[in-house]
């Protein structure tokens, strides 16, 4: 019996400049977290899902940026009805790993940097809004610590410490023991 294909856009070719390839089914998460990665990736799983319901990877190297777009990268990936799997690559820090996190499968590539940490908080105005900022952040926090553990099937714990003020600072094999990757891309080197 004959592999069916599926049907590539007429432009399929168009969507490259843009970190999506439609034929290997990938689309390349590259610079800070804005509203243009959220653009890309939008596009991007829209594009493939319009072609078929096959699993797709998504590829991310970036230092980090906004948290809200990550969270936002990050419910697109979780929605989509596609199996995603997603690589870091080179550099996976910051609001990039919310996006990474979310991937059915998480993998990393060797020499990949990973960084977590809570980020800054910057606050200006009445006493009550200060109060009401910080509030925020710790909740936002907890639930952050809560999500990671989900993900990973691991303590709270492991993450709660890493989601401070301060940079922490990840190798691969360590990204793979906390659980944030299921292993090496590519899978080969996980034999």
């Amino acid at each position: 019996m004959a592999v069916r294909r599926p049907k590539l856009p007429p432009d399929h070719l168009s969507y490259l400049e843009y970190g999506i390839d439609c034929r290997n089914r990938t689309i390349r998460l590259i610079g800070p977290v804005d509203a243009d990665i959220v653009r890309t990736l939008a596009m991007g799983l829209g594009v493939l899902q319009s072609i078929s319901n096959d699993a797709a990877t998504v590829f991310i190297t970036s230092e980090g940026g906004d948290e809200d777009y990550g969270y936002a990268a990050l419910h697109l990936i979780q929605d989509s009805p596609l199996h995603i799997t997603t690589v870091a690559t080179g550099d996976c820090s910051s609001a990039a790993i919310d996006i990474w996190m979310g991937g059915d499968r998480r993998l990393i590539m060797p020499m990949t940097r990973v960084m977590m940490h809570i980020g800054e908080v910057a606050a200006t105005g009445t006493p009550d809004t200060l109060a009401n900022s910080g509030r925020f952040h710790i909740r936002r926090r907890q639930l952050m610590t809560q999500f990671y553990a989900a993900r990973t099937g691991k303590p709270q714990a492991t993450f709660a410490l890493m989601l401070t003020g301060s940079d922490h600072l990840l190798l691969p094999d360590e990204a793979i023991e906390k659980g944030l990757a299921h292993g090496y891309y590519p899978e080969e080197l996980n034999e």
